[in-house]
């Protein structure tokens, strides 16, 4: 998983990591094209499934993705969006269209659980594409609940100093 923006990475990697889903996170500066090359090189097996953030991919992520498609076709892709709320069903058509599985909008940080619907969809997303088991909504909303009390105490004293 790569994802630039810091709460957006923590939403991800809570909630799957909620449905028993292992995670390797990346740093964004990572060139994922030698990284995934090297590990080929090295008898290394390839991930299930990337998880990126469109933002952190150069030159461009459909590039990278029609790349990752003619090299290593069983490799899936979902693209997020960064921090935009809002995707265009054309801008994802057109991932698809370039070889990535699905492209899904930011999650809204500002309050998890009026957007409970929306999450629990992404999730389903990312375990559909994995053959995995349905969503436990139970696991779920326990980490969202732990998220969300970062998020607030994030907001509250932001410059990290919890009194």
């Amino acid at each position: 998983m790569v994802q630039a923006a810091q709460k957006q990475g923590d939403i991800w990697r809570e909630a799957l990591s909620s449905q028993n889903i292992s995670l390797v996170c990346i740093d964004a500066t990572v060139d994922l094209q030698e990284l995934i090359q090297k590990r080929v090189e090295a008898g290394e097996s390839l991930p299930d499934l990337l998880l990126l953030d469109m933002t952190t991919l150069r030159p461009n992520p459909y590039s990278f993705c029609r790349w990752c498609y003619a090299q290593y076709p069983q490799l899936k892709i979902i693209l997020t969006s960064g921090t935009r709320i809002d995707v265009p069903p054309s801008e994802r058509q057109w991932a698809i269209y370039q070889g990535a599985l699905d492209l899904l909008s930011a999650f809204p940080e500002d309050n998890l659980f009026s957007n409970i619907v929306d999450i629990t969809t992404k999730i389903r997303s990312v375990l559909n594409r994995l053959d995995s088991t349905p969503v436990s909504q139970q696991s779920l909303a326990s980490a969202l609940m732990s998220i969300q009390s970062i998020i607030n105490r994030d907001t509250l004293f932001p410059s990290g100093d919890s009194k």
